[in-house]
């Protein structure tokens, strides 16, 4: 199958946003709501009845969603059409009125005029029913009504904002999705004791849900991985930097919500009579046998194997395609189902530490013939030079999207101005738009993420206490070790993992109040700016590690002054593609001039450093290029893996021995450059180390979707002429990372 010949998903668009004036719609409904509270008020008093406080409960969602309607138009960030906005309004106005009026204090029925006798006969005759019926059927007809109306609407709420379709097309994903939720509305009655509340609460998730997963694929060209949730504190602080525009599928999704709101209310306790506790453990006991069932059933199929539910990671656009066809719940449990890491087929540990002795005595072999590599240990022994490594926020070069547009010629400075460097080349990354600790994991230990699996976030995921890497191999040998980035400490899990990795200090954004910002943060000037005053503090040689952040997405905040914005200009690109596109290339500029300027610094350092500059992955925004462009492409692999590289660099300011300086071209993995740098400065290595460069010479790139050999083809990862290559590396990094996390 070619790249073209599945359909492409497409994200639901957006209508230009309504002008502020329309926000009187929404306000109108709210006034309008208020009032019938105070209606409600009025006519329990009149009753000389309590006032149902919890009715205002019920309400107040239906008000917030009315006051989201409002500040979304003052923000200009309805784009719907007249016709939806105004219908979702009204279905949020009428449900909020309804959950009033339903409610409202009625007159007590004219008795009889035997009444005495009458009540006395009906009081026995509801004893009798009560003794005989511990269940209202009544009650329980109504809840099943209730839970699968709530099901239903949440099937819309998590998968309208996102999907042009209303349904998935496989018919199994449906029943299961649909299974899924009116399960989970059982347990959330169950739980609440037979109130609607849990259920509303879960209607809610979904909905959210649902944004969630618009935003991310609008920002970022992806779909929700399960890694994404144990990495939502890094989303959730990374996402002031967008445009939130809601379309008419969210809004839509909304107006479901609000539905869901109004049906839930009307949900009633099944059980009666007998002691409360008894009837408390009864729905606990629902609850749990529905829980029981449902992980039984999740733990003994495999949805991949046994349903062909699969998450399709080929690329962005395929992966969203995956969601729509099948629904956001069965192709998440999914994806969560593929969370462990496989032990390699025929893997024991005793063979793992035979392969990997194997390839680093290949590698000390060929070594004790190097007469450079001696040169540069005897240097390094004696210099200790610092060790500066720069992973710049979503840089490339650009210009290698052929024909795209006329004149880019890429980072001036980085391609053209920075030489008599040591090393630099293509980079192999495993990510694009999205996924920075990835590349940060791959860099910092020397492991692949072909052999963890696409989706998977390492920081977030799993506990990396003791894992080998290169802080601690710097460490170890006498260096501090800082770590810099100029964000919260929390973005993925980093003041946790940097502390597992052994760095002695974490420069977060509390180090940098009152820098200059760029963009979306701190500018990489003023990291660089931080990076020369620990080296300047301190005699003992440095390992520092910076992470910028000024290039973050999205690019469409339309906040870079018109003296610094680029305007080249794609005829491939609308108008629209061709702004974001210069924004981004704006920033890359600055970039390029700040990079100079850490060069700069350097260079007049009265101190042996290295310098190490890589970018982390492409902007989210050449998935679109690749699929749009180059859908043409017949070699899938080709096509993939021209979104998953970037550049990186090796530069010294002092003449490293056995190293010509001559800007050595060496195409590689992000994998290998670690110990790439130690190879080239004379640093020690390890044996992990050593065993890369080995594969390095075999298999010089790889990423989850494939591997290249010397000769430059591109193969899968279970195929072609080294799958015994990759299969022996697979083994080891199961050994050195799999084993100390699972």
């Amino acid at each position: 199958m070619t790249a073209t010949d599945k359909i492409e998903p497409s994200l639901p668009s957006a209508s230009p946003a309504l002008p502020g004036i329309a926000a009187l719609i929404p306000l109108l409904a709210i006034v309008a709501l208020i009032a019938g509270c105070f209606y409600f008020v009025k006519k329990y008093r009149e009753a000389n009845a309590p006032i149902p406080r919890s009715v205002f409960v019920w309400v107040a969602p239906q008000f917030a969603l009315l006051v989201l309607a409002t500040v979304s138009c003052f923000l200009q960030a309805a784009g719907t059409s007249p016709v939806v906005f105004v219908v979702v309004c009204l279905i949020t106005l009428v449900c909020g009125i309804l959950t009033l009026y339903v409610h409202l204090p009625h007159a007590p029925k004219a008795e009889p005029e035997d009444s005495s006798a009458n009540n006395t006969k009906n009081s026995s005759s509801k004893q009798s029913s009560a003794k005989a019926s511990p269940i209202n059927l009544r009650a329980l007809g109504i809840d099943m009504l209730v839970i699968i109306g709530a099901a239903a609407l949440a099937f819309m709420a998590i998968d309208l904002p996102w999907s042009e379709w209303l349904f998935p097309t496989n018919p199994l994903s449906i029943a299961i999705q649909a299974a899924v939720l009116i399960g989970a509305m059982v347990i959330m009655l169950s739980l609440c004791q037979g109130h609607g509340g849990g259920m509303a609460v879960l209607v809610l998730i979904c909905a959210i849900i649902g944004m969630v997963q618009y935003f991310t694929a609008q920002f970022r060209g992806q779909a929700l991985l399960p890694g994404d949730i144990l990495a939502a504190p890094t989303a959730a602080a990374v996402s002031t930097g967008y445009r939130y525009v809601f379309t008419n599928n969210c809004m839509i999704a909304l107006a479901c919500a609000s539905l869901a709101f109004f049906i839930c209310s009307f949900a009633r306790p099944v059980l009666r009579g007998g002691k409360s506790w008894m009837r408390v453990l009864g729905r606990l006991a629902v609850s749990a046998l529905i829980v029981a069932l449902g992980v039984q059933g999740y733990t003994s199929v495999n949805l991949r194997l046994d349903y062909d539910i699969v998450m399709d990671y080929w690329n962005n656009s395929r992966l969203l395609l995956s969601y729509c066809e099948q629904g956001f719940i069965p192709t998440f449990l999914s994806g969560m189902q593929s969370m462990p890491i496989e032990k390699p087929e025929g893997y024991s540990a005793e063979d793992a530490e035979r392969i990997e002795a194997e390839a680093a005595s290949a590698y000390d072999e060929a070594a004790s013939q190097d007469q450079n590599r001696k040169a540069a240990e005897e240097q390094f022994e004696a210099i200790q030079p610092n060790v500066v490594v720069v992973m710049n926020e979503s840089f490339a070069d650009l210009s290698t999207f052929e024909d795209l547009w006329a004149g880019y010629e890429g980072p001036t400075y980085f391609n053209s101005g920075l030489t008599g460097t040591a090393q630099r080349g293509n980079l192999t990354v495993s990510v694009n738009g999205g996924g920075t600790c990835n590349s940060e994991f791959e860099f910092l230990t020397g492991n692949s993420c072909a052999f963890i699996g696409y989706g998977k976030h390492p920081y977030a995921t799993y506990d990396l206490e003791g894992v080998p890497n290169m802080a601690q191999d710097f460490s170890d040998i006498g260096y501090a070790t800082t770590a810099i980035h100029p964000n919260l400490a929390s973005n993925w899990n980093r003041e946790t993992v940097y502390e597992q990795f052994g760095f002695d200090q974490f420069i977060d954004i509390t180090g940098f109040e009152g820098a200059e910002t760029l963009h979306s943060g701190v500018t990489d000037a003023a990291t660089y700016e931080k990076v020369i005053d620990v080296l300047e503090q301190s005699d003992q040689p440095q390992f520092i590690f910076d992470v910028t952040m000024q290039n973050h997405s999205g690019y469409d905040q339309n906040n870079i002054s018109a003296d610094q914005l680029t305007t080249y200009h794609s005829d491939a690109l609308d108008d629209e593609g061709n702004r974001q596109m210069n924004e981004y290339l704006s920033c890359i500029q600055a970039s390029d001039e700040d990079l100079e300027y850490l060069v700069s610094m350097l260079s007049e350092l009265d101190e042996p450093t290295v310098l190490v500059f890589f970018g982390d992955h492409q902007p989210y925004l050449t998935d679109w290029f690749n699929h749009n462009i180059y859908g043409g492409d017949t070699d899938e692999i080709l096509h993939q893996q021209r979104m998953f590289h970037t550049a990186y660099v090796v530069w010294a300011n002092y003449d490293i021995a056995g190293n010509e300086q001559n800007d050595m071209q060496s195409n590689m993995s992000l994998n290998y450059l670690g110990a790439s740098v130690k190879q080239i400065i004379g640093a020690p290595l390890t044996e992990r180390d050593k065993a890369n460069l080995t594969y390095f010479s075999k298999v010089p790139a790889l990423n989850p979707f494939g591997y290249q050999t010397p000769d430059g083809a591109w193969y899968d990862l279970e195929g072609g002429p080294e799958v015994e290559v990759i299969d022996d590396m697979a083994k080891v990094q199961y050994l050195r990372f799999a084993t100390y996390v699972q």
